[in-house]
């Protein structure tokens, strides 16, 4: 009786073992099938903006999650377009901390969060040393007819300008208006 026992209590061991090993290898699956989601989805795409999604009533705010911001888009009063990453360059350069752009109380602009700037949608571009959303300028924007269409490869090489910009390591390159 006593050697039914003993294997059965070997017998459990085993198995317990076995169950122990199994969860394990379930738990380094998850974490590894986790792991490479996240280097996937951390790489940008295509960021794609129909135009009759942005009318002249106020801007629109696209969310681009793996370079942590949004886009914003804007209808100006003579028709034209303009497009900019919700990041207030001032902030950064005056403050060191981040100001994030909203719609004016009017819908005639836009205005920061944090520094308190205000934009007007016509003048959204950028003008050295002031609170301006981070421009995308025209030549970096592919424009159909009923969209924009903002390449993979530019929100790479700008997933890495944002962050030095944020960390303060380094002041805007435009000194003028790169829509005009």
């Amino acid at each position: 009786m006593d050697s039914v026992r003993n294997r059965v209590k070997e017998h459990r061991k085993i198995r317990n073992k076995k169950l122990l090993f199994g969860v394990i290898a379930v738990i380094i699956l998850i974490i590894v099938a986790i792991t490479v989601e996240n280097r996937i989805s951390s790489k940008p795409t295509e960021v794609t903006i129909y135009k009759n999604e942005i009318t002249d009533e106020k801007a629109v705010f696209i969310p681009v999650k793996q370079l942590d911001t949004s886009i914003i888009a804007v209808k100006t009063i003579d028709g034209s377009y303009r497009l900019a990453f919700n990041d207030c360059i001032g902030c950064y350069q005056q403050f060191g901390v981040r100001g994030k752009f909203k719609n004016n109380s009017d819908n005639t602009g836009l205005i920061c969060d944090n520094c308190k700037s205000e934009v007007m949608y016509d003048e959204m571009g950028y003008l050295a040393e002031e609170s301006m959303p981070y421009p995308i300028p025209e030549v970096e924007i592919e424009s159909l007819d009923d969209k924009f269409v903002i390449s993979a490869d530019y929100l790479e090489a700008k997933k890495q300008a944002l962050l030095e910009m944020r960390s303060g390591k380094v002041k805007n390159q435009y000194s003028e208006n790169p829509n005009k």
